[in-house]
């Protein structure tokens, strides 16, 4: 990765890397200037007058490896105004020195006392203690359905994602989530059953997906497909299944306590963020089944049935343990109160992120998965197939 990369858009770098200004001569130099860190000492621009040791320190990082400080270990929560508030944010060994809040960029001190401006989702991505509070909860910026619906626009359109290609990310990183929050090894009652309950859309194509790695991780997934799919994207992952010896269902029982004992995690993947109540007679019935069962539950993207907007009085059947959000929280997930919600799908661009204030937590490692809110799980496992 080029060293402008971390610091500025590339079509900023692009215009920086056509500059002729003398002093922007590398790479590295074009990216503190921007920055707003190097700068041409004789200038009497108002307001950028860095001390002797600031240059010199400028001006050693221009020749040597760029890299980047490490954060404070307490950072301060989100403020109104945006993602990030700067109020004593300060590098480790400087003094403190009082600047407003901002919602971007993000401004870091140095020890030197000079000041560089970070893309503000490469600075998220940078500081893992950014974006949590002291109870251990993530903040995340929560989207509206409107706002989903574009966004996956963007990702088809502007962006060249293909419908699989998102369908893959987000069904893979369901399965790491469940693999995390319900480890095959805590599965006494059924030996690792899953059933994952998938609906006529691209979120059950997500489960379809889900169902797959879940297999590939160890446990006996069976999926609930009442329809028969008509598009080819569809037939494909069913097919997939099929072939890894994947049962599949077209009903659910009746019986409760043939559930219970076959199954030691159920899987909602019935509707997404598209979802408009209310539900249809037959799809609601297996909401109310599913509801009805003392297994833990797990919602991907939307809990099936929920209106996807914030609302204040809603009868919401189903009530998850685990919620795994894609690409962004939609509003709804204010209302979730089970134990475990993950955001998945560490595939949205650095730019659509800012273009729509998502500010994203930084994700773990190497992770699929980021825990927002849960009992600490530990390091975030990505499972060895």
């Amino acid at each position: 990765m080029d060293e402008t990369e971390l610091v500025v858009p590339w079509e900023k770098q692009q215009r920086m890397l056509n500059s002729s200004n003398p002093q922007t001569s590398s790479a590295v130099r074009k990216s503190f200037s921007y920055a707003g860190v190097w700068q041409d000492p004789g200038s009497a621009q108002s307001g950028a007058v860095y001390s002797d040791a600031a240059t010199a320190a400028v001006t050693a990082a221009a020749t040597a490896p760029f890299s980047i400080p490490h954060l404070p270990a307490s950072l301060p929560s989100t403020s109104e105004e945006g993602c990030l508030s700067t109020d004593s944010l300060v590098a480790p060994g400087t003094s403190a020195r009082k600047s407003s809040s901002v919602a971007d960029p993000m401004t870091i001190i140095f020890q030197a006392g000079a000041k560089m401006k970070f893309v503000p989702f490469f600075a998220r991505q940078g500081a893992p203690s950014l974006t949590q509070s002291s109870d251990g909860e993530v903040f995340c910026n929560f989207i509206s359905q409107e706002e989903a619906q574009k966004i996956d626009e963007e990702l088809f359109t502007e962006y060249a994602f293909s419908v699989d290609q998102l369908m893959e990310l987000a069904g893979f990183s369901c399965a790491v989530a469940i693999y995390n929050a319900y480890p095959r090894s805590s599965m006494k009652n059924s030996d690792g059953g899953v059933l994952i309950c998938c609906g006529p859309g691209n979120n059950g194509g997500d489960g379809l997906v889900c169902a797959r790695h879940l297999k590939l991780f160890g446990y006996k997934p069976t999926v609930y497909y009442p329809r028969s799919p008509s598009k080819q994207l569809y037939k494909n992952l069913v097919t997939q299944c099929e072939k890894m010896g994947i049962a599949f269902l077209s009903y659910i029982p009746s019986d409760v306590k043939i559930l219970e004992s076959s199954y030691d995690l159920i899987v909602d993947a019935l509707f997404g963020f598209g979802f408009r109540p209310p539900l249809k007679p037959d799809f609601a019935e297996t909401v109310q089944r599913i509801a009805s069962l003392k297994v833990p539950l797990a919602s991907i993207d939307v809990p099936s049935g929920w209106d996807v907007g914030e609302k204040t009085e809603t009868t919401d059947l189903l009530q998850p343990d685990c919620l795994i959000s894609l690409t962004a929280p939609k509003l709804c997930a204010h209302r979730f109160t089970g134990r475990f919600h993950f955001l998945g799908g560490r595939f949205v661009p650095p730019l659509l992120a800012d273009k729509y204030n998502l500010c994203l937590p930084p994700y773990p490692g190497a992770s699929p998965v980021v825990l927002l809110k849960g009992p600490q799980l530990g390091d975030l496992q990505t499972p060895n197939k």
